[in-house]
């Protein structure tokens, strides 16, 4: 009975982990991503005030 029981546990603890491996695979390169778009935002609104300033000045 305990041999069954840990040969039927074994192969979840192995999927176990490897979800948990993509899991953090995913979180990693989602950060990595949302920190880039971040910065990208925060360029582009950096770029647009920039813009914006000598823009009104000259109206």
């Amino acid at each position: 009975m305990k041999r069954y029981i840990f040969d039927e546990w074994q192969p979840n603890m192995i999927l176990m982990i490897i979800t948990l491996l993509i899991y953090v695979y995913i979180i990693y390169i989602a950060s990595i991503k949302i920190s880039f778009l971040v910065l990208l935002v925060f360029l582009l609104f950096g770029w647009s005030i920039s813009f914006s300033k000598p823009l009104k000045r000259n109206k």
